[in-house]
């Protein structure tokens, strides 16, 4: 196909895996936008609609003010979000773009959607992490940030500048989908990225390294907590771990950490 104007990337199918990434594509007109809600870098793979899978779901998705903790609408909006999402990218001979980054949950989100696009299909990858953020000299560390660094009305962001470089390599594109194929095969419930490469470990061995930067801190509530030891895992051991893991670790092992303590209250909803 020749070069992609703009104006075709409006008419294509856009998918990404952070809502906060699915609102900025839709603020700049990209509206037919799909974000997968479900992060695959924690527990089983296959198959993705498994029970399994929906109660990995429901013990690591929520991250925040308890108030968010198993409320039901979410849980439906997520099992919408991921059933519109499949039912738009396993369409033939359609445009497409996938937004991701060097995180891990997008990473592996941007292998799974690979996985299900047939060959067909004209697509685009958008690694967000290959590319400089204006305004730090850093790669950027989440899609999402992309879209929120533009002071301009008009929404004349990076998402506008990216989209114009996306990458069509065929190889890359068979590299990714073979990598799934691997990833998928593995008995390791955890997946993250370190240095820029896709890495599996256990469960206990993650504990592990989040517990020496979760003791290094105290006094703060679960977000701030959550915020210092991401932020340490990435700038200490450039690793990027899923922050699900992460909060639902330092609920199960370091409430006496939290000064919310109405989060522990919250149960898991009969659906």
């Amino acid at each position: 196909m020749g070069k992609k104007q703009l104006s075709d990337f409006y008419n294509a199918k856009h998918f990404c895996f952070d809502e906060s990434t699915r609102a900025c594509l839709r603020i700049c007109g990209f509206h037919s936008s799909f974000c997968y809600t479900d992060d695959l870098s924690i527990g089983p793979l296959i198959p993705y609609d498994s029970s399994d899978r929906m109660n990995y779901f429901l013990a690591y998705a929520f991250i925040g003010d308890s108030e968010y903790k198993y409320n039901r609408a979410y849980i439906r909006n997520h099992i919408q979000n991921n059933a519109d999402f499949l039912n738009a990218i396993t369409k033939k001979n359609d445009s497409m773009v996938i937004w991701f980054s060097n995180t891990s949950w997008e990473y592996i989100g941007a292998l799974f959607a690979l996985s299900l696009i047939d060959d067909d299909n004209d697509i685009c990858l958008i690694n967000c992490s290959e590319h400089i953020h204006p305004q730090t000299g850093k790669p950027f560390v989440t899609s999402a940030q992309a879209g929120f660094i533009s002071d301009e009305p008009e929404c004349d962001n990076d998402f506008i500048k990216l989209i114009k470089e996306c990458d069509k390599s065929d190889q890359k594109i068979a590299r990714m989908k073979q990598e799934w194929i691997s990833v998928k095969q593995e008995s390791e419930k955890v997946r993250l990225i370190k240095n820029g490469q896709l890495l599996l470990r256990d469960e206990e061995s993650m504990i592990k390294i989040i517990k020496t930067f979760v003791q290094d801190e105290a006094d703060y509530d679960i977000d701030t907590l959550l915020y210092k030891v991401q932020s340490k895992m990435i700038s200490n051991e450039k690793i990027s771990v899923s922050p699900k893991f992460i909060f639902t670790f330092i609920l199960k092992h370091y409430q006496h950490f939290i000064g919310r303590n109405d989060i522990f209250k919250c149960r898991q909803p009969k659906l």
